[in-house]
């Protein structure tokens, strides 16, 4: 699958028949790709009259730092900057616990999930169980279909 998402250099989007798309979900994870992935789910809603909400990651109470507790706050703020700008209404979803747990129940209800993706693996098998890629495990584990919009790279 990263192969062809490599390749293909364009946003993907994997049916799996959950058409018409009347709620979409966009998982914020980082601050860069959520605010793409956002931005893009807000160009489907503008030719569908969709819903569209943001789910957002509660860091833990009791092993989150607080870098995580600023880059947490500053993605709320993301989401409703981006709103403003496009004068639309994005819910935000908080949910507690695991990234990848939460996301992917919460994903349920949902008809269609728009993720900012690296193409990119990140190494060999001892590497991705300790250091799990949180994207591509949400889209792997979700229901909905999935739109995946490459990594926009910034130029220098």
């Amino acid at each position: 699958m990263l192969g062809i998402f490599e390749k293909a250099g364009c946003p993907v989007l994997l049916a799996s028949g959950t058409h018409p798309y009347e709620r979409i979900a966009v998982p914020c994870l980082d601050l860069q790709a959520s605010h793409n992935a956002l931005e893009s789910a807000m160009d489907i809603s503008a030719d569908l009259f969709n819903t569209i909400e943001a789910l957002l990651a509660q860091p833990s109470k009791y092993i989150g730092t607080e870098k995580e507790g600023e880059d947490y706050d500053l993605l709320k703020k993301t989401v409703s900057d981006v709103a403003l700008a496009y004068r639309l209404s994005i819910r935000r979803v908080e949910l507690p616990g695991n990234p990848i747990h939460s996301f992917s129940q919460a994903l349920d209800n949902y008809n269609l999930q728009v993720n900012e993706i690296n193409g990119t693996s990140n190494g060999g098998r001892l590497r991705r169980i300790f250091y799990p890629d949180i994207p591509w495990s949400v889209v792997r584990r979700a229901k909905p279909s999935s739109l995946l919009i490459p990594v926009i790279e910034e130029i220098p």
